[in-house]
């Protein structure tokens, strides 16, 4: 019988609650042509329900890319709408999903980091991985596709982005009027990186993020080396609780020395009112789907949450996933935020923190500063 993992880097009792917004590459089955319904909203739409979202107290809204477009296009970048929604939130992490099949490394390092000044350091990146018979390969094609990164070169390709991230210290910007000194060239440093399949030779040409490395995000795979993939952020899809802890146990014995989050994924439908006769009642989580109404959902949420120790819990619409999201909003949280005992929850009231201090995640030192120094 696996123990229930410890409830690591909390900020409050409950597990943290992300929305999520796009198809994925989770390859769960089920679930792995989710639908695009979601697409449809307009602008106004979204901005409603990531407003409401933010006030609710939603820890995070991770926005993937479709990968299973053929048939349908792309309605929204999701780079462009999290620069949009970080002007119009306080508080919400806004996850930028981006695969490296589609970016080179240092123009996706600019994108994120961008995005951390533009939300005040709320920024995260979720990397997609592509198959090669997905949305990616209309981008790579021909010779210049020789640098995209694949599943192979992972590693490496993280690696170059948090170098490129790392490339200007904290302080290098002094802005001294009264010397006429606008940056220390010292504390600027150049890649330099030379790999098997990535040559960057750097700086960025934008600053240090805010959080330092905005926290990157991956759905765990059987045999996923979550410590050399540098990961905060792990998400699974378990079956049940007891399916949660087995893939935790797993996580932790795979990585050792590995400190990130473990989120799972929940993918759900919300009913606007109760129905004794409808027949769906959210007693437990079951291969990873909860219908009920909100107090149904609630509560199933929490006996899963206390169960299987999760970190957090990521919240996916089987359908109609804008109007699922707003009920969630209005309706879920409200509930799920009343069961916490020990600390209420007033959005209105809270500090404005980066994403990284919300999730507990240690700021990460300066890997470039701190090899110039050695």
């Amino acid at each position: 019988m696996h123990s229930v993992p410890q409830q690591r880097n909390r900020t409050y009792v409950l597990p943290f609650l992300s929305y999520q917004l796009g198809q994925t590459d989770d390859r769960s089955g089920a679930h792995s042509e989710f639908s695009g319904e979601h697409l449809h909203a307009g602008p106004r739409e979204l901005q409603t329900l990531v407003r409401e979202a933010d006030s609710a107290g939603v820890a995070l809204l991770i926005l993937s890319e479709n990968t299973h477009s053929a048939n349908q296009p792309l309605q929204w970048e999701p780079g462009v709408l999290a620069a949009f929604l970080a002007t119009q939130t306080t508080h919400i992490g806004l996850v930028v999903g981006a695969s490296p099949c589609v970016f080179e490394p240092f123009n996706l390092a600019r994108l994120i980091a961008s995005t951390d000044y533009v939300s005040n350091g709320r920024a995260g990146w979720l990397v997609q991985e592509y198959g090669p018979t997905d949305t990616a390969q209309r981008y790579v094609t021909g010779p210049g596709a020789r640098g995209i990164a694949s599943n192979e070169n992972l590693p490496e390709y993280i690696s170059v982005i948090r170098k490129l991230w790392d490339s200007w210290e904290d302080d290098a910007f002094v802005r001294d009027k009264s010397t006429g000194c606008f940056v220390l060239s010292e504390k600027v440093h150049a890649v330099k990186h030379e790999g098997l399949h990535f040559s960057v030779e750097g700086a960025l040409n934008v600053a240090r993020p805010p959080q330092g490395q905005p926290p990157v995000v991956l759905q765990w795979r059987e045999g996923c080396d979550l410590h050399n993939l540098e990961a905060d952020i792990a998400i699974i899809s378990p079956r049940d609780s007891l399916h949660a802890i087995e893939l935790q146990v797993q996580i932790r014995e795979q990585n050792p020395k590995w400190e990130g989050l473990v989120f799972a994924n929940v993918y759900f439908k919300l009913t606007e009112a109760a129905d004794p006769q409808s027949g769906h009642v959210a007693s437990r989580l079951l291969n990873s789907e909860l219908e009920g109404d909100a107090k149904t959902l609630a509560k199933a949420l929490l006996t899963f949450a206390q169960q299987s120790g999760i970190d957090g819990l990521n919240l996916r619409p089987i359908s109609n996933a804008a109007r699922q999201l707003q009920l969630a909003s209005r309706e879920l949280l409200p509930v799920w935020l009343a069961q916490e005992t020990q600390t209420s929850l007033d959005s209105a009231n809270l500090p404005r923190i980066t994403l990284r201090q919300k999730l507990r995640l240690r700021r990460p030192a300066n890997r470039l500063q701190e090899s110039s120094s050695i």
